[in-house]
């Protein structure tokens, strides 16, 4: 097992986390909840193996930005010191052009 790294949580992708918790649960809160869970066992298998996660190309921002994907969203995180920062948990189904300028917006 690698260092945990400490996990930062910018805020749109608590904003991100919480969204996708209420949309689910409309339908069914134990698969919300279920559908959480899975995403926060991403972010600490993460935090124990930085590198896992796919490394992202094209980003239009400085650093080395990588993903998971749990199920139809798009967790990603860009290592920062001793750390992980999750920038965004993105549904993989909206336009990737959005992705990028979100992105921006969480830096």
């Amino acid at each position: 097992m690698g260092k945990r790294q400490v996990v930062i949580w910018s805020p749109e992708s608590v904003g991100d986390l919480a969204g996708l918790r209420e949309r689910i649960a409309i339908h069914d809160g134990e698969a919300a909840d279920n559908y959480v869970a899975q995403v926060l066992d991403s972010v600490e298998m993460v935090s124990e193996h930085p590198r896992s996660g796919v490394r992202l190309i094209g980003v239009p921002l400085d650093g080395e930005f990588r993903s998971v994907v749990v199920r139809n969203h798009r967790v990603v995180y860009r290592l920062v010191g001793e750390g992980v920062r999750v920038y965004r948990i993105w549904d993989c189904r909206q336009d990737p052009a959005g992705f990028w300028a979100s992105l921006e917006a969480a830096e």
